[in-house]
């Protein structure tokens, strides 16, 4: 009787006298009929076992290529037919799957990084507490796939997430040589893109990465996946760093190394494709290179990177980008229409395929866009600058670490800003107003956005990724956010398509209204030829805009030096002085506050007002964007002394954005309790604030004795409540108090030294809470329903990632829920501020329930030449008063007042 050929070779294999490959392709041969089913399945699951061998291999498994990969799946779809019914079948299968998932990882496998990471995630549950080994070995699997899931999403903060896996592979692996091969190149690979993320030269890290990758086997599937990219490195190392004449990369030569590389027709296209690309890049030299012949020359090298990829794909969108750019260089130098009009038709299939701002490569695409419409004379280019606004909102909504989105948002501010120059010219004031709240705050913007998001998504109907969620966030798990889950929540929270966008003018009226604030007004100083502008968003009437001309904080000007001195001015903790010299003066800055903005806009515009009904003072919230959210504009002083503060009542936003979340909140009165802290004794890390300490004892023993009193008191001991720590301001944040009042009469600190800024309050025995962790901890909980928060501290009121990103302590607490809080621009004087604070209670607690009108009464009252101390003010403070000096424009206009 003869054995079928097919059958023969299967089971060879399985007795281990046969080819394992060649008994794969027999099997799928045998007959497929629905009586042989069951003895397929149980053949499969026997050369499935074969290949797995009796236990974990992480070599085995590091070394498995896509093809042994492939066929392992083809088994499974086999075995999953008719599954056996032994126990150990679950383990199996899980380990079968992990080899196919884990060819993903070096990219030798037909499924997307995406699908497998899912899969991933789906395994990671399956394998359970109790195997230990397996549940280890699927984590690092997971993280690798994170890392290129993460890289194809546009999260900035892949390099640093990646840099903490490598260190889990070698712990995992301790002496495997795969192993340690594996996390050498993810080491260096994230190395170099971290390096490149913050501006250094990645060259030395891309030569780490070639000599790495030659380490590795001849026949290893990643040296193997990597060829055609080695081949490509170095001419690629020449795109980084300087572009100068005699920076590396930048001559003949390396072009020329470049296009012989291209010229090889021993690839697939789409790695030739990715190599002409390589060639445009470097011909081209960014936007910098002059020569015609070299920016013609990358122009066709970026024509042959399109034609040879495939349609629709990402690499083709990024060559018609490339393709795109090349084309307006060319027209630059040239002046020719004709490519201006085939880069817009580039970028209309490039825009057509990538679909909207979720792509990575929006924000570039219509960028462009926007440079062909200047170079036309476009009147829709600012429309264009929104779109790519947009796009650049959604990468920091991505992030899941304040540094990713600094780096995804380092350029939005000043693209908003010149784009809203443009719309100004034109006339279009809606279209400005859109255009700068669409680059300002955004990493704020996205440290709120999360608040409440998994009540948001049930509702939503995504109870799934409410859960997953859930879990991500628990307290106890990995901090770390799963590769592609914050993608997939914004996806099901933006139904409308309106998230990444600013809110309509409309919206921001029912703002002020909600507010009772007459207008909102962005403060845009001049840049280059263009002048100042203040844009003005009124609660009713037009909108308007007016050119400033003296609005200017260029190099040379007094405002500058005054503000450059201020900024500089990081964790030395030093008071502002009593008197600076002349050149650099607060008083002199107050002066051209006036004539630079002020001035116009209350003489112009405020005049035309109506007396509010309520008798409450005209208000303005302003947004001042760059250098001049420095400007303590309530002190601008007129020529005959008068400040603006005594025209109008001034509050600041971070965006319009914030303050319709601010309008949106649930009202809540300020109550006579809540939290007191009283210069903590720092532990010699910071001089003592004995007038600070007697501000804060007075204020809770006068206004919020139900309270709880922390730090130091009057007479220097230390509180029985609490010496003041940061655990202790934790758990009283951590807790719903709704109306309850804190007051912060400590030390504030910006700190730009270490490899990130960071700002905090310094607090008992060195102890530290910083922005980021006041906004994580509140948003973790319920809404606290906290009415206000004053932070009696040093610069409390200065953003640490960029002017116009406004991420402070104060906006922090007002991200986090507070409705109002008041924050200070300077390093506060000790003795003077005392008063104020003192003042501001006063009139919070006896006449004035709006915190906004409270602080206007208060600093009023440290300009009245006829003030007096209420009976209320504690003698020890009533002694430290000198009632004969004048208050100084230093004492009171550092405080500015944000949200309700």
């Amino acid at each position: 009787m003869s054995i079928d050929p097919d059958r023969y070779q299967v089971y060879a294999a399985i007795a281990g006298e046969g080819d394992w490959n060649l008994a794969v392709e027999a099997l799928h041969r045998l007959g497929g009929d629905a009586g042989d089913t069951g003895t397929r399945a149980r053949l499969a699951v026997k050369l499935i076992a074969l290949r797995l061998g009796t236990g974990i291999d992480p070599s085995a498994m590091l070394r498995q290529g896509g093809a042994q990969a492939a066929q392992l799946e083809r088994l499974l779809v086999l075995a999953d037919q008719d599954p056996p019914r032994d126990p150990g079948w679950p383990r199996m299968r899980i380990m079968a799957r992990l080899h196919v998932l884990i060819a993903a990882v070096s990219g030798d496998s037909h499924l997307p990084p995406a699908q497998a990471l899912a899969e991933l995630e789906e395994l990671a549950q399956s394998a359970g507490a109790e195997d230990p080994m397996l549940s280890k070995l699927v984590d690092v699997a997971r993280r690798m796939l994170s890392a290129s899931v993460s890289f194809d999403e546009g999260d900035a903060s892949m390099p640093d997430r990646l840099i903490e896996d490598v260190e889990t592979v070698r712990e995992f692996f301790p002496g495997n040589s795969d192993a340690a091969l594996l996390s050498d190149l993810l080491a260096a690979v994230a190395d170099a893109q971290r390096v490149q993320q913050t501006g250094g030269d990645p060259r030395p890290g891309i030569a780490r990465i070639q000599e790495t990758i030659a380490r590795l086997p001849p026949e290893h599937p990643i040296r193997v996946g990597l060829k055609d990219s080695m081949a490509a490195m170095g001419p690629a190392a020449t795109l980084f760093g300087d572009i100068r004449d005699d920076s590396p990369g930048s001559g003949p030569a390396d072009l020329a190394a470049a296009e012989e590389l291209a010229a090889q027709t021993d690839v697939d296209p789409a790695t030739r494709a990715l190599r002409y690309a390589l060639a445009g890049g470097i011909a081209l030299r960014g936007w910098d290179e002059t020569d015609l012949d070299r920016v013609s020359a990358g122009v066709e090298h970026y024509r042959a990177a399109v034609e040879l990829s495939p349609d629709p794909t990402s690499e083709r969108i990024f060559h018609l980008s490339g393709y795109a750019m090349a084309l307006i260089r060319r027209n630059e130098l040239t002046n020719s229409m004709s490519d201006l009009d085939l880069a817009h038709e580039s970028l209309t299939e490039a825009r057509a395929l990538a679909g909207g701002p979720r792509h990575p490569q929006w924000s570039n695409i219509n960028d462009m866009f926007t440079r062909i419409q200047r170079r036309r004379g476009d009147t829709a280019a600012g429309q264009g600058a929104l779109d790519s606004l947009r796009g650049t909102a959604w990468q920091v909504l991505l992030q899941d670490g304040i540094t990713a989105a600094k780096y995804a948002a380092r350029d939005a501010a000043g693209f908003a800003a010149d784009a809203a120059r443009m719309c100004l010219l034109e006339g279009k004031v809606g279209d400005a107003v859109q255009s700068l709240d669409g680059g300002r705050g955004l990493m704020l913007f996205a440290a709120t956005e999360f608040q409440g998001v998994t009540e948001r998504l049930r509702e939503a109907g995504r109870p799934d990724l409410a859960e997953r969620w859930s879990a991500a966030t628990a307290e106890g798990a990995p901090e770390r956010m799963p590769a592609g889950l914050r993608g997939d929540v914004l996806r099901a929270l933006d139904q409308d398509a309106r998230l990444l966008d600013p809110p309509s003018v409309a919206e921001i009226r029912y703002a002020l209204h909600d507010l009772d604030v007459d207008a909102l007004v962005y403060l845009l100083p001049a840049a280059g030829s263009s002048p100042g502008w203040a844009v003005i968003v009124p609660a009713r009437g037009q909108l308007a805009s007016m050119s400033l001309a003296n609005l200017q904080v260029g190099p040379g000007t007094d405002a500058e030096r005054y503000l450059t001195s201020l900024a500089t001015r990081g964790r030395d903790l030093k008071p502002m002085p009593r008197e600076p010299d002349d050149t650099a003066s607060l008083d002199s800055l107050c002066d051209w506050a006036w004539r630079a903005a002020m001035g116009p806009i209350i003489e112009q515009f405020l005049s035309t007002l109506p007396t509010p009904d309520n008798g409450r003072p005209h208000r303005l919230v302003l947004v001042p964007m760059g250098q001049l959210a420095l400007v303590p504009w309530q002190a601008a002083r007129s020529r005959d002394g008068r400040y603006a503060l005594e025209y109008a009542a001034f509050s600041q936003a971070a965006s319009a954005r914030m303050l319709c979340r601010s309008a949106d909140a649930e009202p809540v009165r300020t109550l006579p309790v809540g939290l007191v802290v009283g210069d903590p004794d720092t532990a010699g890390e910071a001089a003592p604030l004995p007038a600070a300490r007697l501000e804060a004892f007075a204020v809770h023993q006068t206004f919020y004795r139900a309270g709880r009193y922390i730090g130091r008191r009057a007479d220097g001991k230390p509180s029985p409540a609490g010496a003041g720590t940061a655990q202790e301001v934790r758990d009283w944040l951590a807790a719903t108090r709704p109306g309850a009042v804190m007051h912060l009469a400590c030390h504030g600190v910006i700190d730009t030294a270490g490899e990130e800024a960071t700002s905090y309050l310094m607090l008992a025995d060195k102890s530290r809470v910083t922005a980021q962790e006041i906004i994580e901890l509140m948003a973790r909980g319920p809404d606290s329903g906290i009415g206000l928060a004053v932070l009696a501290a040093c610069r409390t009121g200065r953003s640490i990632h960029g002017y116009d990103e406004a991420y402070s302590l104060g906006t922090a607490f007002l991200a986090g829920g507070v409705r109002s809080v008041l924050s200070t621009l300077w390093a506060v004087p000790d003795e003077e501020t005392s008063v104020l604070m003192f003042m501001f209670h006063h009139y919070l607690r006896t006449d004035s329930p709006a915190p906004w009108e409270a602080l206007h009464k208060a600093q009023l009252w440290m300009l009245d030449p006829e003030r007096r101390l209420p009976e209320s003010m504690p003698g020890p403070l009533c002694k430290r008063y000198d009632a004969q000096r004048a208050a100084g424009v230093e004492s009171w206009a550092g405080f500015v007042h944000w949200g309700k």
